[in-house]
């Protein structure tokens, strides 16, 4: 599939993230340089979904407080 990303959990020392990845770039224990120079390890990846999904979904959180009844 073209243009598909990986969410992936990433470490760098203490810190943890979890990110969309573009697939290609993501094997687990392998070290990758994101923006602004961070080395970041590849410890998990779970799905995949393509790019136009992954940025559709990527503001969600945003609206989920109006969504909710709190």
């Amino acid at each position: 599939m073209k243009n598909e990303y990986t969410q992936c959990l990433l470490v760098n020392g203490d810190l943890t993230e979890v990110a969309w990845i573009p697939s290609k770039f993501a094997s687990i224990g392998k070290w990758i340089r994101v923006t602004g120079g961070i080395h970041w390890y590849i410890m998990e990846k779970w799905m995949k979904l393509d790019k136009e999904s992954v940025e559709s979904n990527c503001k969600d959180y945003r609206t989920q407080r109006q969504a909710s009844d709190i």
